[in-house]
């Protein structure tokens, strides 16, 4: 047999990080992309006044466990009050793909998700977390980036780490306030559970056709 290798369509970079330390992350006036600032992460966390609260299922089916995902979530939408939202991380991740990936993307077909991890709501004893899975598994093999932003300031809450696992073990990400993380919908994540504290994040993907 003949092997015929593949050529090379996107890099080997793992995960993309504007971390909110660092000041070179931020954008200068009258630009939109980058983390965000501690006054911008309010104002996101002010739309979960204005949101319905769900509680994300943690339970078994026919005796089958599905990827256990305990926490609050609130759908945000587009729309004229969350249109800088959306404009910073449609940039965010345009950028992102443009410039590492290559991916074949159509943009964000899905609500942004708001969600709390709260350690004192676990059902049944169990803390707020979502254990390793992957984000484009079916049905939703149309995601090929996912991004998460650190709404919390990390002293309020323990645990609740994300981890992302290009290979056995986790990549460290940074968990500043406002910091943006990106990475292909393809690695396998998880979210560590809160052991106190609540933390805010928002996130969410990117799609396109499904990956060839």
């Amino acid at each position: 047999m003949y092997w015929l290798y593949p050529k090379k369509k996107q890099s080997d970079t793992l995960f993309i990080a504007y971390d909110a330390k660092d000041p070179r992350n931020f954008c200068p006036p009258g630009q939109s992309w980058g983390a965000l600032t501690a006054e911008e992460c309010d104002r996101v966390l002010s739309l979960s006044k204005s949101e319905q609260s769900i509680q994300l299922p943690n339970d078994k089916n026919d005796g089958i466990a599905r990827d256990y995902h305990q926490a609050s979530m609130r759908s945000i939408n587009y729309n004229e009050q969350t249109k800088w939202l959306w404009q910073r991380i449609v940039n965010n991740l345009t950028y992102a793909n443009e410039t590492w990936w290559g991916f074949d993307v159509y943009g964000i077909i899905e609500p942004l998700q708001l969600l709390c991890y709260d350690a004192t709501k676990g059902k049944k004893g169990g803390k707020d977390r979502w254990e390793p899975h992957i984000d484009n598994a079916h049905p939703f093999s149309c995601r090929k980036i996912s991004f998460s932003i650190e709404l919390s300031d990390p002293n309020t809450y323990k645990g609740g780490e994300l981890k992302v696992y290009a290979s056995e073990k986790p990549i460290d990400l940074p968990n500043s306030r406002g910091s943006t993380i990106m990475f292909p919908s393809f690695f396998l994540n998880e979210v560590k559970p809160v052991v106190d504290g609540q933390r805010w994040v928002l996130i969410g993907w990117i799609s396109g056709p499904q990956l060839k």
